[in-house]
C-alpha cells in the first residue's frame, strides 16, 4: 500500500478538494483507495457519506489530528491510502513528524498568492529537515493570470511541480453530490486532474 499525505501551508488552499479528486482518480483507475480524515471539520468524511452507492466505492476512516502518535500502518487490502490533514498541523509537531515519515509521498496545494508563497516557505523550510520526497499543486488558480504563472515558474526552480487546477465552479459543486470532477459529465477540470494524477501516482511508483 502506499501513502500520500496532502499537507497545506494554511487554511483555504483546497486540500481536501484535491484528496477527494486524487481519491476518485485512484479508483476510476482501478486502485482500492481509503482516504483518511484528520480535521475535526470532518468535510472529507461528509462527502464520502454522500458518496452514491452507485459509483466506486471510496473507503474513508476519521481519526482527529491532535490524536495522532505516529504513523498510519501500511494495509495490504487497500492499494493507496491518501491522508487529509487541518490547517493547524503545528498544534501536533509529533503526530506530524510521524505521518510525513509514513507518507511515500506529500503533495503541498497552495494558491498563487504571495501570502500563499510565505506560508508556503515555512512549511518546506519545516520539511526540509525530514526526508520526505514532497512536490506542489498550484489550486484553484487562474492558469493565464500573471501571478499564477511566476509562481509556477519560481517554484519548479526548486521543487518538484504538478499541473495548474484552475479556479472553476464546477470543482466545489462536486461537495454536495458526493462525487469527484472526473464523474461530472463534461468537467473542464477533469483533464488538469488526471494531469495531477499522473504526476502524483508516477511518485507514488504505481501505475496511473
Amino acid at each position: 500500500m502506499k501513502q500520500l499525505l496532502v499537507l497545506g501551508p494554511k487554511g483555504g488552499v483546497g486540500k481536501t478538494t484535491v484528496v477527494r479528486n486524487l481519491a476518485v482518480a485512484g479508483v476510476l483507475s482501478g486502485l482500492r483507495v481509503i482516504v483518511v480524515d484528520t480535521d475535526r471539520q470532518r468535510t472529507l468524511t461528509r462527502w464520502c457519506e454522500r458518496r452514491p452507492e452507485s459509483l466506486p466505492l471510496i473507503q474513508h476512516i476519521f481519526y482527529p489530528f491532535k490524536d495522532v502518535t505516529e504513523g498510519f500502518e501500511d494495509d495490504d487490502s487497500y492499494d493507496l491510502m491518501i491522508v487529509d490533514t487541518p490547517a493547524s498541523v503545528e498544534d501536533n509537531p509529533r503526530g506530524l513528524r510521524a505521518m510525513v515519515d509514513a507518507a511515500d509521498f506529500v503533495l503541498l496545494p497552495t494558491g498563487a498568492s504571495g501570502e500563499d508563497m510565505d506560508s508556503l516557505k515555512e512549511t518546506l523550510d519545516a520539511l526540509r529537515a525530514t526526508s520526505a520526497r514532497q512536490g506542489i499543486v498550484l489550486n484553484a488558480a487562474k492558469p493565464r493570470l500573471t501571478e499564477t504563472i511566476v509562481a509556477h515558474r519560481a517554484l519548479s526552480a526548486a521543487i518538484d511541480v504538478g499541473p495548474v487546477i484552475p479556479d472553476l465552479a464546477e470543482v466545489p459543486r462536486t461537495y454536495d453530490a458526493g462525487i469527484g470532477v472526473l464523474e461530472l459529465r463534461g468537467a473542464k477540470t477533469a483533464d488538469a486532474v488526471w494531469t495531477l494524477w499522473a504526476f502524483v501516482s508516477q511518485r507514488l511508483g504505481i501505475s496511473a
